[in-house]
């Protein structure tokens, strides 16, 4: 007996030996160095909501702004100054690894001023408001816009502030922007770059530096962000809600700092203004960085993801229109929209078409104000999404046009099975990779909504609902239909929690989440 026992320890013993050398751990004391310094950046931000509430004599917000501040700053200084010997290059999966780290982290961090406000403010428990603080964090962060606060013309405006300066952060990207200013990120830089940017062709860098190709991005974002405040500005809109309405045009975040959203003006000037940067933010940034260095705009129609864009929204356009006049000639549309000119109608629409294509989710009328053809197509249309490397969600353009041309090759294969056909974009054929990563991702992205979609109906909601729950969050749309057409206040914790893990999927472009939890990614 004792024998066997003896046996069987030394065989697991070797096991486990043979296991532990198999496995190429992460370097998690670079990667907890970094983290800590990316929490010490993230801890500035609070000095604008600090501000706000101090000129607006919003007592409670000040004091609990200044706590989290220090709570935050202190525990990445922790970190940073622990580790901060450490010095060894990244390699692929760090990048990975840390990006999903630093997703997560700013999102629990993010939530502790509504955590806290509402425990001191309300008086409301911690246990019954945490769920409801990370959903508002990871929305923000993001760039989702979807909210579980009702009546947002009531509350402090610091905190509404501290709403849409989280989509400002999370638009860019903290991680690219840790790439632009951190100089202790090194060589690793471009792995950390990579595992962010979004698209198919993520290798792309403007300059020889990455962390030079980063600065420059960030340069854009931050060019755009002031261009769109002074236009909203000289439209209309007071000083700080044109600052606070242009970080969440030019993210494509969507959150407002009315509960009208942008209807909440009744300006047309503002309606066009947002349309203009929700485009202008909906295209690569490096095409913005090409128009500058080139003097020059002709690139940007040379773009065949650019062409395909726009040509799908016009028709989108079009279609709605279309629905919404037979609409009104049976009648059933809400007396609201019956009662406007065709000039108004068409402005409504193409607000919602741009909005809804570009996954921001900013509003001059509530979707459940429009028939529920033109909706459904609406928020289906937040699938495909902008272009790659530019701050919308979605699957990206460029993957939709490319899909679109392999299904074109597979029917002319069909009809011509003894011909020889490539796909080809702007005269550039792409390699097998290339094209089987994107039928990659586009099975993962099916998969993920049904299984989002059972799980939402499993937990009690509604056929329409459930979808419209899963595009708003997958796609970082947020907004919906059905019980969610206001808000997400209504609904259930777990359905929250689920939602949550969307948004982030969807940020991430699900296989950067997913390829940290696969065995063979902590292998040699």
């Amino acid at each position: 007996m004792l024998k066997n026992i003896k046996k069987h320890l030394f065989y697991n013993i070797k096991f486990l030996q043979r296991f532990f050398l198999k496995l190429d751990l992460v370097k998690f004391p670079e990667i907890l160095k970094i983290l800590g310094a990316i929490l010490m950046m993230f801890s500035i931000a609070f000095l604008l909501p600090i501000f706000v509430s101090i000129y607006y004599q919003e007592t409670i917000a000040t004091t609990i702004f200044i706590k989290v501040l220090f709570i935050i700053l202190l525990s990445g200084a922790a970190l940073n100054f622990t580790f901060h010997r450490y010095k060894r290059s990244l390699k692929v999966r760090d990048g990975f690894v840390i990006t999903v780290l630093v997703w997560l982290v700013l999102c629990l961090a993010g939530s502790l001023p509504f955590i806290m406000y509402n425990n001191v403010a309300y008086a409301l428990p911690i246990s019954y408001i945490w769920v409801d603080a990370i959903f508002e964090s990871v929305s923000g962060l993001t760039t989702t816009g979807a909210t579980i606060i009702p009546f947002i013309d009531t509350k402090p405006i610091s905190i509404l502030i501290y709403r849409q300066l989280l989509q400002f952060l999370g638009g860019l990207g903290i991680v690219i922007l840790a790439v632009a200013v951190l100089p202790s990120l090194g060589v690793g830089s471009m792995n950390l770059y990579s595992s962010e940017s979004t698209g198919p062709f993520k290798n792309e860098k403007l300059t020889p530096k990455i962390a030079d190709t980063a600065k420059l991005l960030f340069c854009v974002y931050l060019i755009l962000n002031v261009a769109c405040t002074l236009s909203y500005y000289l439209a209309g809109m007071p000083p700080l809600e044109a600052l606070g309405h242009s970080f969440s045009t030019i993210s494509l975040g969507g959150m407002a700092m009315h509960g009208d959203s942008i209807g909440y003006y009744n300006n047309t000037a503002i309606d066009i203004v947002a349309m203009i940067f929700m485009l202008l933010s909906a295209m690569n940034f490096c095409w913005h960085i090409f128009a500058f260095q080139r003097r020059s705009a002709s690139h940007y129609w040379q773009s065949a993801e650019l062409r395909f864009f726009f040509i799908i929204l016009t028709i989108a356009i079009a279609l709605s229109f279309i629905i919404s006049l037979n609409s009104i000639n049976d009648s059933t549309m809400n007396d609201v929209n019956a009662n406007k000119t065709i000039g108004e109608l068409i402005l409504d629409i193409s607000f919602l078409s741009i909005s809804s294509i570009t996954t921001t989710g900013l509003t001059t009328t509530s979707l459940g104000e429009w028939p529920l053809p033109m909706s459904f197509m609406l928020m289906m249309l937040s699938c495909i999404g902008g272009c790659a490397g530019s701050t919308t969600g979605g699957m990206r353009s460029i993957r939709a046009l490319l899909l679109f041309k392999q299904i074109s090759q597979e029917t002319n294969r069909i009809i011509h099975p003894h011909g020889f056909f490539n796909v080809h974009i702007q005269g550039i054929k792409l390699s097998n990779t290339i094209t089987k990563s994107i039928w990659g991702f586009f099975s993962l992205y099916i998969t993920t909504f049904f299984l989002f979609t059972f799980l939402m109906t499993l937990s009690g909601a509604d056929l329409l609902s459930s979808w419209s729950m899963v595009i708003a969050s997958l796609n970082n749309l947020g907004i919906g239909n059905g019980d969610v057409v206001s808000n997400f206040s209504n609904i259930t914790s777990f359905q929250k929690i689920i939602l949550c893990i969307s948004m982030i999927l969807g940020r991430l472009e699900i296989f950067a989440l997913l390829v940290v939890f696969t065995p063979s990614f902590w292998y040699k």
